[in-house]
């Protein structure tokens, strides 16, 4: 029995290959699982350990023919631990499965179901489809409780790190860990894969900042929980030699640079990603800069496992079973019956043609004369067997036809599912448009008098982008009494909130200075000078309180007009945790080491 409510928590489909040796993986892996299971069961002493590890229990476990308790098909809502597997050989191939059926060790509501496939190929190498999923009891109502952290399972790990063999999705070696690129293996490791068009496993690269700190607080952990479903790489963005092979893949002003990888970014490239197709980057490769990885941790960027069940529910989703795979027991059941046909239809076919060869040598003489009335009987009978086989095989091709159809649509079903939550997000940003233009116009129709100073301008881009900009007092303060070019004081704080606050909260900019000057014209800098910064006073005028929390605002904007020696800067901080440009001053460029000594 399978239930409405199972939720999916880790799904993989890799082939094992022999590497080091001849012999095909398949009795490992039957034994990998033998061992998981009974380790697991081992802790209670449970009816089933005892029978794992009885006399016949091994064989019959992996033979394909163990099933406690007696009559247990491999479903789900039992309210105890339940094992089966199941065996078949069909023509060349050999498929085997396993349903494994488990108690919650601290939700009472709560179980777990295994399902794991192997399938032998033609090339020695044995298909292996994983999908573990949990389920609350049918009876039982009240809150689901929390939701489990992704995990890769034990058995999952051993398979992966079997030595003499190599575990592969499509043409792309599983990797067991993440791995660090250089300059000189960039080409050969991520780059020729990613842009494969046979790849078929996903490819996730995360760019450290400019201080070498990775994205996601624990690169090592990140790829140990996704081991089967995406191989990790980890660019370093202080080498240069790396840094140019990035931006030789990704070329600004071409098509590929939508899908470059910025500092502090983590990015996602699904299989069929076409670097010459300027549009499709957000369905195959989406990016999660680091402050939206901190947002989805709730904030504390020490606890990464709510980010990492995003990436690890959205890869399984997206993994589907071909026509033969094997993923549980209901595949070797349709497989056993597709056998059964098989051979009672060379059966049938052997008889009739032997049937055929006595009929057509004749009736000996001094027969008995109801040897014809027999012949005409039997010829009778064949023809009602020919017509009974005939609609057998039309509904085995029928119910083939049927399963094919069924597994397209489920793999419909899984990109329609993952569009509508593309859909969903686009849809909530539109509404977030809407409701930002409805707060403009409000704000505009409610103006009392056009902005006749620096300050009237800032209070007005404060309320016209409230989600994008905030204004400090002491920005008020500095701006009182200069006497900036209002026109260009408010371009630039256009700027800020329509394209400034874009690259640094909703783009990956690689250089967001740059992008920022050719989009506006407006020189940007995101630091002060080496000397002013080793200046601990100079630094101390760049300090600002916001929300109970000091912020740097050595970031600004730079502009063209003002007085000679105090050309006008608007410095602002970046906030990561509320994502707005928070303004620090407006007005004079403040003191640096150069003009200090003037």
């Amino acid at each position: 029995m399978r239930l409405e409510n199972e939720e999916l928590h880790y799904r993989a489909k890799f082939d094992v290959y022999p590497y080091a040796t001849q012999n095909p993986a398949f009795e490992k892996l039957c034994q990998i699982l033998w061992d998981w299971v009974r380790n697991k069961e081992r802790r209670s002493r449970s009816e089933l350990f005892e029978a794992l590890t009885g006399a016949d229990g091994k064989g019959a476990f992996v033979s394909g023919a163990f099933a406690l308790p007696r009559g247990y098909d491999g479903g789900m809502g039992a309210n105890e631990t339940c094992l089966r597997t199941e065996a078949v050989t069909s023509g060349n191939r050999r498929l085997w499965a396993m349903e494994y059926d488990e108690q919650d060790q601290k939700l009472w509501f709560r179980r777990w179901h295994t399902s794991v496939g192997l399938c032998s190929g033609e090339g020695g190498e044995t298909r292996v489809n994983v999908r573990i999923s949990y389920y609350a009891k049918p009876g039982y109502i009240g809150k689901p409780g929390f939701v489990p952290f992704a995990n890769v399972p034990k058995f999952v790990r051993e398979m992966i790190d079997l030595r003499p063999y190599q575990c592969c999705v499509g043409e792309t070696v599983l990797e067991r860990c993440e791995t660090y690129l250089t300059g000189d293996d960039f080409g050969r490791a991520f780059a020729d894969s990613l842009t494969s068009s046979q790849r078929e496993l996903p490819l996730i690269l995360m760019c450290t900042d400019e201080s070498g700190a990775t994205p996601v607080w624990d690169a090592e952990e990140f790829a140990k929980k996704l081991a089967g479903m995406a191989n990790v790489y980890v660019a370093d963005w202080r080498d240069p030699e790396l840094k140019d092979s990035l931006f030789s893949l990704f070329v600004r002003g071409e098509a590929s640079f939508n899908y470059r990888c910025g500092p502090g970014t983590l990015r996602i490239y699904r299989p069929g990603v076409d670097l010459s197709d300027a549009n499709s980057w957000r369905d195959n490769s989406p990016f999660f800069p680091k402050a939206r990885i901190d947002e989805a941790c709730g904030g504390d960027e020490s606890r990464p496992e709510k980010f990492i069940e995003i990436i690890a529910k959205s890869l399984g989703r997206a993994i589907s079973s071909d026509a033969d795979d094997v993923v549980g027991i209901p595949d070797i059941e349709r497989a056993k019956t597709l056998e059964n046909a098989r051979k009672l239809g060379e059966q049938y076919r052997e008889l009739k043609s032997r049937s055929v060869i006595t009929t057509s040598a004749g009736q000996a003489p001094g027969e008995d004369e109801d040897f014809s009335s027999l012949k005409v009987e039997l010829v009778e009978w064949q023809s009602i067997a020919d017509v009974y086989s005939a609609s057998y095989d039309e509904e085995v091709s029928r119910a083939e036809e049927l399963r094919r159809k069924c597994s397209d649509l489920s793999n419909k079903a899984s990109s329609l599912s993952y569009r509508l939550q593309e859909a969903n997000a686009r849809v909530d940003g539109l509404q977030e448009k809407n409701a930002s233009l409805a707060l403009s116009a409000s704000v505009i129709s409610s103006l009392e008098h056009i902005p006749t100073c620096l300050a009237d301008e800032l209070q007005l881009a404060e309320r016209l982008w409230p989600s994008r900009i905030a204004v400090l007092p002491e920005a008020y303060a500095s701006a009182r009494g200069y006497p900036a070019d209002l026109d260009e004081a408010w371009r630039m704080l256009s700027a800020m909130a329509n394209t400034l606050w874009n690259l640094h909260f909703s783009e990956e900019s690689v250089d967001i200075s740059g992008e920022f000057y050719l989009r506006t014209k407006f020189k940007h800098a995101l630091s002060e000078s080496g000397f002013t910064k080793t200046n601990g006073g100079l630094m101390r005028l760049r300090k600002r309180t916001f929300m109970g929390r000091e912020i740097d605002i050595s970031p600004h904007v730079k502009g063209k007009s003002g007085p000679r020696d105090e050309v006008f800067r608007i410095y602002y901080c970046p906030d990561a945790e509320t994502k707005l440009l928070v303004i620090g001053h407006a007005g004079p460029h403040l003191p640096t080491s150069r003009t200090s000594k003037l």
